[in-house]
């Protein structure tokens, strides 16, 4: 009996969704303001909670999806088409659980928020400032802005299948 190899990826896109979701639960619940007994960093968790999204629909493969949850910036700087398009191509990350590690404010409008593949992740895209280490783990930055009433992924993350957007400027400094 032949299996059909779309099946196969399904199922482990689906398997990564449930990972991470589980994931993300278990690092809210032991983050949350009772076990630290520190008060909720509202802004910093919202930013987080966006990020933690955004990976998700990279890791499932909804690169449209990841596309609407980009800055104003960010998508005048890339067209959904090219995107979409590119990450069909070019997949690195897919199926592969990411997760949110920290959440740092930069100001009232900003959080960078680092993120890393789990276990037999691989290198390639999903983020700003990805890297790939030996032994093939994948981690990075989402700079998170709060723009229309939602934080969003300030810039587009960089392509590293021949396709590139526009340089983007430097980031606002903290002080």
């Amino acid at each position: 009996m032949r299996r059909n190899p779309r099946l196969s990826l399904l199922a482990a896109v689906i398997l990564a969704l449930i990972a991470v979701g589980f994931v993300s639960r278990g690092r809210d619940a032991a983050d949350s303001p009772a076990a630290t007994g520190s008060p909720p960093a509202t802004a910093a968790q919202a930013a987080r909670s966006a990020a933690q999204n955004h990976l998700g629909l990279l890791s499932g493969g909804d690169w449209s999806g990841a596309w609407d949850g980009w800055s104003r910036e960010a998508k005048q700087r890339v067209p959904r088409a090219a995107y979409v398009r590119v990450s069909q191509h070019c997949h690195p990350l897919l199926a592969v659980p990411l997760q949110t590690v920290r959440a740092v404010p930069v100001n009232d409008r900003t959080v960078d928020v680092d993120w890393q593949a789990g276990q037999g992740g691989q290198a390639g895209q999903g983020g700003q400032a990805g890297q790939a280490g030996q032994g093939g783990s994948a981690s990075g930055t989402l700079r998170m802005v709060y723009e229309d009433g939602r934080w969003r992924v300030a810039r587009a993350p960089a392509q590293r299948c021949g396709v590139t957007s526009t340089p983007a400027p430097p980031a606002p400094s903290a002080g």
